[in-house]
């Protein structure tokens, strides 16, 4: 009898057939799962890659560009630095240097008041600057010295560039303004 208790009946065997098979299915069920698993982690790090190469291409660009403001800036203060802001005159170095009486300047009003002067030549532009700020007097005093000293230097150019001869026609438009209307008046209007 011992030896039919080690007799495995045909039932048996299939059902362990089955779940060899089983097992087996989930091994290799799970090796897939693992070898998509690494195939998405590469697409994953790929495209993490990849945008950080577009990041870095951007940023490169937005750099050199930068760059190139910077000196075509850097080359527009230079030359009106040397500017003489005057028409052309006699010979070559007339038209290029400018030895006029006049100036290449045109002087533009607009609709609020403010005057503009701008040189044709370098486009460099005057304009009425801003005074300080009170509050800086109180804050910081030797920045207020500095920003007084910096407003009547400009001051002193703006005017000198609305007084310059030229032979051009000022531009400007029709002139407004804005003011405080008077308590009556704005009742009346039902303001």
């Amino acid at each position: 009898m011992a030896h039919d208790e080690k007799k495995i009946s045909r039932e048996e065997q299939e059902v362990i057939a089955l779940e060899a098979r089983r097992i087996e299915a989930e091994s290799r069920l799970a090796q897939l799962k693992l070898q998509m698993a690494e195939l998405e982690l590469e697409d994953l790090t790929a495209r993490v890659e990849e945008r950080r190469e577009k990041k870095a291409a951007l940023e490169a660009r937005a750099a050199a560009a930068q760059r190139s403001l910077e000196q075509a800036n850097a080359d527009i203060i230079a030359s009106q630095k040397v500017c003489r802001h005057k028409k052309g005159g006699r010979n070559k170095a007339g038209l290029v240097n400018g030895s006029d009486n006049y100036y290449s300047v045109n002087k533009h009003t607009y609709s609020h008041g403010e005057t503009v002067v701008f040189c044709t030549r370098c486009t460099q532009e005057w304009r009425m600057p801003k005074q300080p700020n009170p509050e800086l007097k109180k804050q910081d005093p030797a920045a207020w010295k500095l920003a007084v000293a910096e407003f009547k230097k400009q001051l002193a150019e703006y005017r000198e560039a609305l007084n310059w001869p030229t032979d051009n026609e000022p531009s400007g438009t029709a002139l407004f303004t804005f003011g405080k209307m008077d308590p009556a008046t704005a009742a009346e209007l039902a303001l």
